[in-house]
């Protein structure tokens, strides 16, 4: 079953390695799901166990740190009940990621609340510049201003009377 969330890391990232020797990275995502109580609506918190494998796995490990948020797209491997030491129920769900997003704000990415590690230019993921139109001047024509592309020089002078108001068609 395919599946998408959006939460935050609750520790570091692990990279380790399969009894077979294939590296993979390890990684838990808290998320909040709505619910209704008896007192009103609420929330609760549920915890989500993701592997990443191959290059998407060694970006997680890169990028990611304690506290960082995530959106996770993957394929439920395993959802299974476990006993807790206080005698609760807690419900276990193992993700494969199949791919992620990096969903930091601009104050985060510079480092300003602590969650987020500073690397070298090299090694930071891509910025898009979503939302920034390209600088051009889409309302006007290239003639609207004068030699604006053109090679020749400034165009001709428009005649007022040119014959084209007695023009067959």
């Amino acid at each position: 079953m395919n599946t998408s969330f959006y939460g935050r890391l609750t520790k570091d990232p692990e990279v380790k390695t399969s009894q077979s020797g294939v590296l993979y990275t390890f990684f838990t995502v808290a998320t909040q799901l709505p619910i209704k109580d008896p007192s009103g609506a609420g929330r609760k918190s549920l915890f989500i166990s993701c592997t990443a494998f191959g290059k998407q796995g060694e970006s997680v490990a890169q990028y990611f740190r304690k506290g960082n948020r995530i959106v996770v797209d993957g394929i439920v491997n395993d959802i299974n009940i476990s006993h807790g030491q206080n005698g609760g129920e807690y419900l276990n769900i193992n993700v494969n990621l199949t791919n992620f997003h990096i969903v930091e704000t601009k104050a985060e990415n510079e480092g300003q609340n602590g969650n987020f590690t500073q690397q070298s230019p090299q090694q930071q993921p891509p910025q898009q510049n979503y939302g920034q139109p390209p600088q051009q001047n889409y309302g006007q024509s290239p003639m609207a201003t004068p030699n604006a592309g053109a090679p020749w020089g400034n165009p001709p002078p428009i005649q007022q009377n040119n014959g084209y108001a007695n023009a067959p068609y």
